[in-house]
């Protein structure tokens, strides 16, 4: 048995170093960085037919249409880090990645098939683990009964792959016989699925091929198509998709694109994308911020916090926009999942990437952001009124958040629902038959800030009615402590979120009220207030004046309303 070598050093250490530094799907990088280091203008990635044919095993399948190699250079290819005429380094190794990411969980072995124009039919190599953390190629005998690691395949015989249901013959097809190369998984035993990415890792996508390379490189100049992996394993299924990328999406996709240039030439570009359905059709996932190297993306970012950093608060934006950042001063580490400061090996500072964004947010992004707030303010359902003041005032208040809100309601509920009481009716939250849920009362009133107000005015409470079941608070936006409110935040807010501010404000205000309306609205169960003296007396106009008086008191809540909201916006 031959050794995988580097000269005369022993590489089966290397080989699962750098493998367990590497991401799982790794692999897919690797060997499609290959081909297209090889010129290939077609990848194709599939599952092997002959194996699901014979036993119904799907194992992964990498082919293209590349300039191939020869008998020589897939030597060169088996025993070096670096195939012939490339010079070796940790982003310049072609070959050492496709080994080093496949072999470890590919113990019956890798086999590379490759062919060029020149040298017709082509050979193969087929790496395996020898023994245990032994890594090496399988023996051949050639037609002069001579040991050969690479098998040239117009000296190839049946027996070669027959235990495994595949002539590696075939894995050359009419699109490819020109040139090429083709790589299989063989897995950890005869029947294994190599081509289920749910192998290596855990609750993924059925497409996460698509989604990985999509997300992997910001341009792919080159058609890649992926079979869609079928659970099935009664039937050939094989419609395949192609791989897109962030460069190669048009106006139909993106809403708007931008880029910033720092005075370093560190420049962060944007991609807001419609939301229709180019998220799903082209696999991207959630929006992300990610750093760029040679064309690759590394280190995705998609938590709020790191949003939030970035000047994006509102999680309607944050789901379809996608940053890159491109640092020339930044490098590639050894297994090629992360980037460092080429001269201090630091880790990206992403808050200073951050930080310069946020100072200078687009304006088209800085209007979508304000947009979105004021549809939240103004026009809020029912269920995100309660969710709202719940996150805004604690557990203080679920005593009076109402249906779906109260614990002594939803025990209530659970308990006629197990006694059947709503025959057919299954679940807590479900409605029995013939009854309207919007009459249902949540216990919160709503607010406007409009409305006929006199001079000097609060507002004024609307009872419950058919058109508001809760009652409704109208605040006049000119009161002199609302006015003073926004004033004393004004010099606390950048110029160009004065007006986000004010809606921020009024938002926090509205929800001051109505918890407090709510309160009063729950002491009508108690006998010393009454229907009628919660009306009279809790309800009335001087009490909202009151209550108007007390917001001196929540400036607290407000700042941390404005500091959440704001973000950078807010200079407090």
């Amino acid at each position: 048995m031959g050794n995988m070598r580097v000269d005369e050093t022993r590489v089966h250490n290397i080989v699962d170093i750098i493998y367990s530094d590497s991401d799982k799907l790794q692999f897919v990088r690797e060997l499609v960085q290959n081909s297209i280091e090889g010129n290939a203008s077609r990848i194709k990635i599939s599952y092997e037919k002959q194996g699901f044919e014979m036993y119904g095993v799907k194992r992964f399948l990498i082919q293209d249409n590349g300039k191939g190699m020869s008998v020589e250079e897939l030597g060169e290819f088996l025993n070096k880090f670096s195939s012939s005429g490339k010079e070796v380094g940790v982003d310049k190794n072609y070959g050492i990645g496709a080994k080093t990411s496949t072999i470890p969980w590919n113990k019956l072995g890798v086999v590379f098939v490759s062919w060029t124009s020149e040298d017709d039919p082509g050979a193969l190599v087929w790496l395996h683990e020898q023994r245990s953390g032994i890594y090496g190629a399988c023996e051949f005998l050639d037609e002069e009964e001579n040991v050969v690691e690479v098998l040239p395949l117009d000296q190839y015989y049946e027996e070669v792959g027959y235990e495994y249901g595949v002539d590696f013959r075939f894995l050359r097809e009419d699109w490819n016989h020109a040139s090429g190369s083709a790589v299989l998984l063989l897995g950890n035993n005869k029947l294994e699925d190599t081509f289920n990415p749910q192998l290596l890792k855990k609750q993924v996508s059925k497409n996460e091929y698509m989604r990985y390379l999509t997300r992997r490189y910001k341009n792919i100049a080159v058609p890649i198509q992926i079979s869609r992996f079928a659970y099935s394993q009664s039937r050939d299924h094989q419609a395949t998709g192609e791989v897109k990328s962030l460069s190669t999406l048009n106006k139909k996709h993106i809403e708007s694109s931008g880029v910033l240039i720092r005075d370093d030439q560190v420049s962060i570009e944007w991609f807001l994308l419609k939301f229709n359905r180019t998220l799903r059709e082209f696999h991207f996932g959630s929006g992300f911020i990610a750093l760029e190297n040679k064309n690759e993306l590394f280190q995705h970012r998609s938590h709020p916090q790191t949003w939030r950093a970035f000047g994006i608060h509102q999680k309607g934006i944050w789901q379809r926009l996608y940053i890159v950042i491109k640092d020339d001063a930044l490098t590639q580490n050894a297994a090629r999942t992360a980037l460092k400061n080429g001269d201090t090996h630091e880790a990206p500072d992403f808050a200073a990437f951050g930080e310069y964004f946020r100072n200078n947010l687009p304006e088209y992004l800085l209007n979508e952001q304000r947009k979105l707030i004021a549809e939240k303010t103004n026009n809020l359902e029912i269920d995100e009124y309660r969710k709202r003041l719940a996150s805004e005032y604690g557990d203080r208040f679920n005593d009076v958040l109402g249906p779906g809100g109260a614990k002594k309601r939803t025990a209530a509920k659970k308990t006629r629902a197990k006694q059947g009481e709503l025959e057919g009716v299954t679940g807590q939250n479900k409605t029995p038959p013939g009854h309207d849920n919007r009459k249902r009362k949540t216990g919160f009133p709503i607010w406007r800030w409009d409305g006929d107000h006199e001079e000097g005015s609060v507002g004024y409470w609307v009872p419950p009615s058919r058109q508001f079941p809760d009652g409704c608070i109208f605040l006049n936006p000119a009161y002199s402590v609302f006015t003073e409110i926004k004033q004393r935040f004004a010099s606390k807010i950048g110029e160009e979120y004065q007006e986000l501010g004010a809606g921020v404000i009024n938002n926090t205000i509205g929800c001051d009220f109505v918890t407090k309306i709510a309160h009063a609205l729950l002491h009508k169960k108690i006998a010393r207030w009454g229907v009628r003296g919660v009306n009279e007396q809790l309800l009335s106009d001087g009490s909202l004046t009151m209550i108007s008086l007390g917001l001196f008191g929540i400036e607290a809540a407000i700042e941390a309303a404005l500091r959440r909201e704001l973000k950078g916006g807010f200079l407090g």
